[in-house]
């Protein structure tokens, strides 16, 4: 995401507060990470031709883990389809200019071996590496070959959230089905359910894709014409996720639309508030419309949940749905002219809690190779990125103290990623971002931190309230009732508005703001691009 990054001018303003360039040398140590990651992946020597091929029931378990684990998020295959084709031909049977197929195929192999202990944090390592290597060895020859839905697919496949490719692979997927006329076939044919799921998959990701990086869509919306299938998985409990993920997609569109596009730019104060209401009004009919056990800012209870796959649903609404929050607080920060307005407080309050419950969230995070970016590295850094500027901002505001106990989960966090992948992700660097803001509240506050903060208060009793699925406030809660479960208890001097003590969040140009100076950045090049 590239919603809520550092740029220069607010590296430069906060350095001037704290006193020091630690935050510089902290930042710069991120992207100097990165880019190691990435020159590791482009110099990778793993050896391909070498490879031995598996026995024909390793690729079978391989396949199965992928249509168990990865086609319910993304039902653009089927399965019984998929399956006869894969095990009824052998490799010398196979047509050597069927390079679609061997793409997808590979692509599938390496995307089910991750959960067959294929997967690694160290760029280009891995057997799910060395099988990708072999499915994008054909990506020339598939770019060049006739439209078909088989093409389509194989593109698609190589682009996944675990295996960093977006950039070439999600535009050459969504170039691909416009080409092929899927987002404008009508007819509601049961032999064409496969191509308007995959246009509709390759929809949502591409929308996505365009949103977060502050892109225009390659599709447009007011030409598509291809009807939304039902796409209900056994392991979902009739839960139709691919037409909520598509209503969700929407709205991400509309937003960059009418708020973040260059045209957006001419809006008035009063236009921006109009689009923002309507905007918001939109987001929670849909938070509504999804179900109590999959719905954002409902706890997610993992005991409920029968499938892995059902607790990754879970967590990818709440996350998509607090990201397109920060967006929006941040957005109505930034166009409210009155700094004294109930709209401007509200927002900021927004904004905080929507960083907060990305850190709640972090405890459903699987620290495994096949966990999105997404997921495990940005948005607990979006996260950790807004709570470190409410600190600095607001020193002496009796939120510091939970924000910063925040920080020190987000910190604890990254400190497991780093242990998880053996160093290969420099999860450390992140952890100082809490020292830094610690030693700042520290000199600050010094001995008047009695005087400032309320009575002694640990983490469980300051979380901020917010609002239960009826509307009304969820009652305090005991954090170790259920360890599988988000627990909300509240600080009972906290009224649920700020405007009396005012929290401190900088304008755009003092901070973390909607658009970078390099439209396109993508805040996984962070973690490493593994696959560019």
């Amino acid at each position: 995401s590239s919603i809520a990054f550092f740029s220069e001018h607010a590296i430069s303003a906060l350095c001037e507060k704290l006193g020091h360039e630690k935050l510089k040398h902290l930042i710069n140590t991120l992207e100097a990470d990165g880019q190691r990651r990435l020159q590791a992946a482009i110099q990778s020597d793993e050896p391909v031709n070498d490879l031995q091929e598996p026995s024909l029931e390793l690729q079978m378990q391989y396949v199965r883990s992928y249509f168990e684990q990865i086609s319910p998020i993304y039902p653009f295959l089927d399965q019984d389809h998929f399956e006869q084709k894969a095990f009824s031909l052998q490799d010398n049977s196979l047509d050597p200019l069927h390079k679609p197929w061997l793409a997808l195929y590979y692509a599938i192999l390496s995307l089910g071996c991750l959960y067959h202990e294929g997967g690694s944090f160290n760029s280009g390592k891995g057997l799910a590496w060395r099988y990708f290597q072999i499915s994008f060895s054909y990506f020339a020859d598939v770019l060049i070959s006739k439209p078909s839905l088989l093409k389509a697919q194989a593109i698609f496949a190589l682009n996944y959230s675990s295996l960093q490719l977006e950039t070439l692979c999600v535009t050459e997927a969504a170039r691909a089905v416009i080409t092929l006329g899927l987002h404008k076939k009508t007819l509601d044919l049961e032999s064409d359910i496969e191509g308007r799921r995959t246009f509709w998959v390759v929809y949502c990701i591409e929308k996505e894709y365009a949103f977060n990086s502050t892109l225009a869509s390659f599709i447009s919306d007011g030409d598509i014409g291809c009807p939304l299938p039902s796409a209900q998985h056994s392991l979902l409990e009739g839960f139709d996720w691919l037409h909520c993920w598509a209503w969700f997609s929407r709205i991400l569109s509309r937003t960059y639309d009418t708020l973040f596009s260059i045209t957006a730019t001419l809006n008035t104060e009063d236009d921006y508030l109009s689009y923002l209401a309507c905007i918001n009004h939109d987001l929670n009919a849909w938070r509504q419309s999804v179900p109590e056990i999959f719905r954002p800012e409902v706890p997610i209870r993992q005991h409920r949940m029968r499938h892995p796959v059902m607790k990754e649903l879970a967590l990818r609404s709440h996350l998509a749905y607090y990201n397109l929050r920060i967006c929006l607080s941040r957005l109505t920060i930034h166009v409210t002219h009155d700094k004294g307005s109930q709209r401007r407080s509200e927002a900021k309050r927004d904004l905080m809690l929507a960083a907060r419950s990305i850190v709640e969230l972090m405890q459903f995070c699987a620290l495994e190779p096949y966990s999105p970016v997404w997921n495990i590295g940005c948005m607990p850094l979006v996260a950790m990125f807004i709570l470190f500027d409410f600190v600095v901002q607001n020193p002496s505001h009796h939120e510091t103290r939970t924000n910063i106990s925040y920080l020190d989960i987000v910190a604890a966090h990254f400190a497991r990623l780093d242990l998880a992948s053996q160093g290969a992700i420099r999860g450390l660097t992140v952890a100082e971002f809490a020292a830094v803001a610690k030693q700042f509240v520290n000199e600050r506050v010094g001995n008047r931190e009695e005087e400032i903060y309320p009575p002694a208060v640990g983490l469980s009793t300051r979380i901020l309230p917010r609002p239960s699925p009826g509307g009304q406030e969820i009652a305090g809660a005991d954090v170790n009732e259920n360890a599988n479960e988000q627990n909300f208890s509240f600080d009972e001097n906290f009224s649920g508005s700020i405007v009396d003590d005012a929290l401190e969040f900088p304008e755009e140009s003092n901070s973390l703001y909607m658009t970078l100076q390099h439209p396109g950045f993508d805040m996984a090049d962070i973690f490493g691009q593994t696959f560019l």
